[in-house]
Parts: structure tokens; C-alpha cells; sequence
């Protein structure tokens, strides 16, 4: 009864959230969530013949289903996060190039484009097709994470399809205890290799696709950044401030800033926009 009279999609929407968060903490063998998913199926067996027995027992007519429900929406929630962050596909690029640098040609659709303010651009690439040379790439999938010179990326953005040139690697693991794991950050987000874009070698192939509008919405959100940048000369601090309120564009902010938002307990309005 609280199932129904309380919004099944929540309870359902957290269940696929506990899921996602099973996964990421006990990092379970893809044959235990195998296992799981065959229980699953067991589980739907056990309600049709529950209900079968309704007349008899209107309980059980209820409570399986709800149960089958959550338990599909937890192990739903659980493949998820490990498909995009644990188990890369068979054609996915930390499958296709090993842990050491490897010079290749890329095509691929950018996510993302930050500006780290020290003279580079990061870059996320969503993989398309990887290769020797331009005339040998076949289909990949996956993300990179890409860095280059500010001055070469100041003409691309979100949504652009790009052929470009890097030598990519897989990400650097923490070394000392409790320190910052970097490669397990970019695994959460679906990223297994880093890389250097090479000077002069990107080509925009296409624009931004009408089909991916948070892209282009991304990219609006650059361009505004960079006119709230030029109003404000000789204040970067300022105008990064700014940008983070306004846009979520956080990648400026100085480190003492962020430590004075959270020590102050206003952190939150930093994530607001």
C-alpha cells in the first residue's frame, strides 16, 4: 500500500539509484550480476504464480509484484553504472589500445570543452572511429579526455565532429594512499584513456547536431562565458565567479575560492545553476 499511495516512479527511480550506488561500491564479477538478473527471472515467475492465487491469498497478489518491480528497477540500476563505468564494450577504446602511449587518429564528437585558464583546453570526446591514419580508422566507441593548447581550441566547441591526432594512454592511477584517484574519477563518467592532441591536426568534419540540443545548449553557455570574460578585463577571478553562479561553468574558479565557498557552507551555490 505505501508502494502505491506514495508514487511507485520514486520508489522505483530510488531503487535504480541504489542500484547505481551497490555497483559502485561492492564492484561486483559481471557472472554475479548474471546470477542476479537469472534471480530476477525467477522472481517474475514467482508473482504470475502468485497472482494465480489471488482469489485465495489477495496479499500476495500485491506484494510480488512490487517486489519484482524494485528488484528489476535495483539490478536495471546496477548494469547501468557498470556498462558505462566498469565493463567497456568489445569495441570500446580501452579494449582497442593498451595502458601504454599510442599515436592514432581519432573521430570523434566533443562533450565537453573546458578551459583550464593556464594556457590549455580539456577536451571530451565521444569516439566514433580510431586508426593509424586517416585512411584506416575503423568503428570505436568510448570517451577520451583530451588536452590541448587554449589557442588551438578557441574555434571549436560542444557538438562539434572532429578528426584530430593525439597520443592517447590510459589514466594515471593514485600511487599514495588516500590521495585523489584520478582514473577512478574519470571511470565514473565513462572515460578510460587520456591523451595530447598534436598542434595543428584537428579538423572540424560538421557542426553541432540538431539531434543533441544540451549540446548546443553547452556550447551557448561558452559563448556567453567568454562575452562575460571580455566585460569584465582584468578580473579573471571575477568574471569566474560569475560564470560558475550563472552557467555551472566551474573550471576558472581559483582553488582558494572553492575552499572558501565550502568552508563557509555556500558550496551549494557553486552546483545552484
Amino acid at each position: 500500500m505505501l508502494f502505491h499511495r506514495r508514487r511507485p516512479l520514486f520508489w522505483l527511480a530510488l531503487s535504480v539509484c541504489a542500484g547505481i550506488g551497490a555497483d559502485w561500491f561492492l564492484e561486483p564479477a559481471p557472472a554475479t550480476m548474471l546470477v542476479a538478473t537469472l534471480l530476477l527471472s525467477l522472481a517474475i515467475l514467482a508473482s504470475v504464480l502468485a497472482c494465480r492465487s489471488a482469489q485465495k491469498n489477495p496479499w500476495r497478489w500485491r506484494v510480488a509484484p512490487i517486489l519484482c518491480a524494485v528488484t528489476a528497477a535495483l539490478c536495471s540500476g546496477m548494469w547501468l553504472h557498470a556498462l558505462r563505468a566498469r565493463i567497456p564494450r568489445p569495441d570500446d577504446v580501452s579494449v582497442r589500445t593498451g595502458a601504454a602511449p599510442s599515436l592514432l587518429m581519432l573521430r570523434g564528437t566533443i562533450l565537453d570543452a573546458t578551459d583550464s585558464g593556464r594556457g590549455s583546453a580539456y577536451w571530451t570526446v565521444a569516439l566514433e572511429a580510431l586508426g593509424s591514419d586517416a585512411g584506416a580508422l575503423s568503428t570505436t566507441s568510448g570517451r577520451v579526455r583530451l588536452k590541448m593548447r587554449d589557442a588551438d581550441a578557441a574555434s571549436f566547441g560542444e557538438g562539434d565532429r572532429v578528426l584530430l591526432r593525439a597520443l592517447i594512454e590510459a589514466p594515471p592511477e593514485g600511487m599514495l594512499p588516500d590521495s585523489f584517484d584520478y582514473a577512478t574519477w574519470l571511470a565514473q563518467s565513462g572515460i578510460h584513456r587520456v591523451g595530447v592532441v598534436f598542434n595543428q591536426s584537428v579538423q572540424r568534419e560538421s557542426g553541432p547536431s540538431w539531434l543533441r540540443p544540451d549540446l548546443a545548449l553547452r556550447r551557448f553557455s561558452t559563448s556567453l562565458c567568454r562575452r562575460v570574460e571580455a566585460l569584465l578585463p582584468g578580473e579573471p577571478d571575477r568574471a569566474a565567479l560569475l560564470n560558475a553562479l550563472l552557467f555551472g561553468r566551474r573550471d576558472r574558479v581559483d582553488r582558494s575560492d572553492r575552499e572558501a565557498f565550502a568552508i563557509s557552507g555556500a558550496a551549494h551555490l557553486l552546483a545552484i545553476s
